[in-house]
């Protein structure tokens, strides 16, 4: 973990990175391949390399889109917990709406069935559809507005 901690690579990555390293043990695994620390080390390293190729040639071929991408954060106990709430605050409030408007918007938003297809399959407009969501979506938006400017 030292050893890709010190070259800037995520803890998640970096157990991954391990894992793979490891892997790569058992498969050249011969009386003749010396496992010493080096060996490892180089291993781990040329990991690293082939990482870091990917990501250039990524970089490369759509330039641009580091500017866009997102900050990655560690998964610490105290983010997962606060995940774990806030699902459990959404979840709350979807079950105070409407049957259809919260099975309209869980199948829209989370299972990415078409706006078309759910109209279809209830058999209602495309527009009923829409304004469901959109009702969903303020209707969550109200709430957790809310309770933001209680807890402050």
């Amino acid at each position: 973990m030292a050893f890709f901690s010190r070259r800037q690579v995520y803890a998640a990555d970096a157990e991954d990175m391990i894992q793979e390293v490891f892997l790569r043990l058992i498969a050249a695994r011969t009386d003749e391949t010396d496992h010493s620390g080096a060996y490892i080390f180089q291993v781990a390293s040329n990991l690293l390399k082939d990482r870091y190729r990917r990501e250039s040639r990524y970089n490369r071929a759509a330039p641009g889109l580091e500017a866009h991408a997102t900050t990655r954060e560690e998964l610490t106990p105290l983010r997962f917990h606060e995940a774990r709430e806030s699902l459990a605050r959404i979840t709350r409030h979807l079950a105070e709406l409407p049957e259809i408007t919260r099975n309209l918007f869980i199948l829209f938003r989370l299972e990415g069935i078409s706006q078309a297809e759910l109209a279809e399959t209830y058999g209602i407009s495309v527009r009923s559809v829409q304004k469901h969501i959109l009702k969903a979506m303020q209707f969550l938006l109200v709430r957790i507005e809310t309770e933001e400017v209680r807890h402050d």
